[in-house]
């Protein structure tokens, strides 16, 4: 799986109307997130390379953090949602706060304030993210900003504070996830159960694969999860195998449009895969959108 372009999301604008307030200031600092990085890694790749011409200490790490930076970034331009966004960032951050200080030095200003104002304004910009997302049609609030929107639980960020939890004692961890999720869980994980015994093999497509880790089961393929084509007819007939050889007890299939796209649904650009699951197994239940089979003929 290499060309990711149909996974690919739109790249916010800089600018996106105008929202007065907090909430216009906070998403006016997240795409401004999306643009600052390139322009930090282009300074920094300049003094970095200058560094290493005069042999000057820490040049090796500087670029070390470019190559990085730059490498990391790829993920924000191709699936530009926070989520994706915030997990490219931590380099700019280094050559950021790297960067203020060594021009407060020069200077003789005080960087701390700058160094400390930074994420303070990144906090405050992820705390009114995640309370807009909670907020009365918060999802649309939040893409009317020009942004993605993205649960807070996927970011991994402060973005959660203020999200009521419940914790849940699952077979691999324990968790605290929101009310919502924790009912999925319980859900999926009784029937789970009820097809399947730890270390089986089951099949979660498009996504959920983080349910193999939590009940402790098998994925008979080598993706982890498949949330758009594959590249070629042997890659999907090589998929097709793998789901049919692996010892496959369960399958739990979800068919919705991702990223709303219509044409993103499983049953549409995985087709063939679709096939080969409802010709060798037999639908046992269905959970809302969610579709569980079990091969044909098994008995729970």
């Amino acid at each position: 799986m290499r060309d990711n372009r149909t996974n690919a999301l739109p790249f916010p604008a800089l600018v996106h109307g105008v929202t007065p307030g907090a909430t216009g200031v906070a998403f006016a600092l997240i795409r401004s997130l999306y643009y600052l990085p390139p322009l930090v890694y282009a300074v920094a790749a300049v003094v970095s390379a200058r560094a290493l011409f005069r042999r000057v200490p820490g040049g090796i790490v500087a670029a070390l953090f470019v190559f990085f930076g730059v490498a990391s970034w790829n993920q924000a331009l191709w699936r530009s949602d926070l989520a994706h966004l915030l997990q490219a960032l931590p380099p700019f951050y280094a050559l950021s706060i790297g960067g203020i200080e060594a021009a407060a030095k020069r200077f003789h200003a005080r960087g701390a304030i700058a160094t400390a104002g930074a994420p303070l304004l990144m906090l405050f910009a992820l705390l009114v993210y995640g309370e807009t997302w909670r907020s009365d049609r918060g999802a649309g609030r939040i893409a009317a900003e020009g942004i993605q929107p993205i649960p807070p639980y996927y970011t991994g960020s402060v973005a959660q504070l203020g999200e009521p939890s419940v914790r849940l004692e699952l077979p691999r961890a324990p968790l605290r996830v929101p009310p919502r999720q924790a009912r999925f869980l319980r859900a999926v994980g009784e029937r789970i159960d009820r097809y399947t015994s730890p270390g089986d093999s089951m099949l979660t497509v498009p996504g959920f694969q983080l349910l193999y880790f939590l009940f402790d089961r098998k994925n008979p393929t080598r993706y982890v999860h498949l949330r758009r084509a594959l590249d070629n007819r042997e890659e999907e007939e090589q998929y097709i195998r793998d789901i049919l050889d692996g010892g496959t007890k369960l399958v739990i299939l979800r068919d919705y449009a991702i990223d709303g796209r219509e044409e993103r649904r499983f049953t549409r650009f995985a087709a063939p895969v679709c096939a080969a699951i409802e010709r060798e197994f037999d639908l046992v239940e269905s959970m809302g959108d969610i579709r569980f089979y079990t091969p044909r003929g098994a008995r729970p």
